[in-house]
């Protein structure tokens, strides 16, 4: 998960000293991924700095990290998603940073589309970041979904 992780430097690196204020959105790295399966949370608002706030060469830095996981897709979903991206461009999809700028300090980013959610994290041990985390999620088609534990919470047995 290299590139993913230098495209997303290359992006939070690449903005101003104000647009870094806007897509960081604390200093203070989670532990795992937020949207884990195991976990309650859900990233349910908008946050970070808005696609359409970003200068052209911004967004391509955008477009070429979402791509990057776009590529990792099934074939057809990929396709899917490829244009979709083209048709809708990334003015609608947020990035937020969490953490160090330097590559070796713990780091998180997400990706926040109205179709999708990308999660990496970079938190490792020790303060050394040596340890990688990323997630897909498919708004509406989220498998990662503990579906039971909805039925349990919705319905008495």
């Amino acid at each position: 998960m290299s590139k993913e992780e230098d495209y997303g430097f290359d992006l939070i690196l690449s903005l101003t000293a104000e647009q870094q204020a806007l897509a960081t959105i604390s200093m203070d790295t989670p532990q795992d991924i937020i949207t884990n399966p195991d976990a309650p949370q859900r990233l349910a608002t908008y946050q970070g700095i808005k696609g359409s706030e970003l200068t052209p060469v911004q967004r391509a830095l955008l477009e070429d990290l979402i791509g990057e996981y776009v590529h990792n897709l099934e074939h057809m979903k990929a396709h899917f998603y490829l244009d979709l991206l083209q048709k809708s461009g990334v003015d609608n999809i947020y990035f937020a940073w969490v953490g160090s700028y330097e590559v070796q300090k713990p780091h998180y980013y997400v990706i926040h589309s109205p179709d999708f959610i990308i999660e990496f994290d970079n938190v490792g041990f020790q303060n050394n970041a040596n340890h990688i985390h990323s997630i897909w999620r498919e708004k509406g088609n989220d498998f990662g979904e503990d579906l039971l534990r909805k039925h349990y919470a919705e319905h008495k047995h």
